[in-house]
């Protein structure tokens, strides 16, 4: 019984992180569209996010 709280714990977790990198792939690409002179950084994180994600 305890492995199956933990499986559904371990789920749980993977839906919350995969629900925050959408939210935080969406603002990412907000801010990419409405500014023009966009850092560096953020290009990066933009291009390598969405593969985390479907890592996950």
């Amino acid at each position: 019984m305890a492995e199956a709280v933990a499986v559904a714990g371990l789920v749980a977790a993977i839906i919350q992180l995969a629900d925050f990198g959408t939210k935080v792939v969406s603002r990412l690409n907000e801010f990419l569209i409405s500014l023009y002179d966009v850092p560096a950084t953020f290009r990066a994180i933009k291009t390598e996010f969405p593969l985390l994600l479907d890592t996950l």
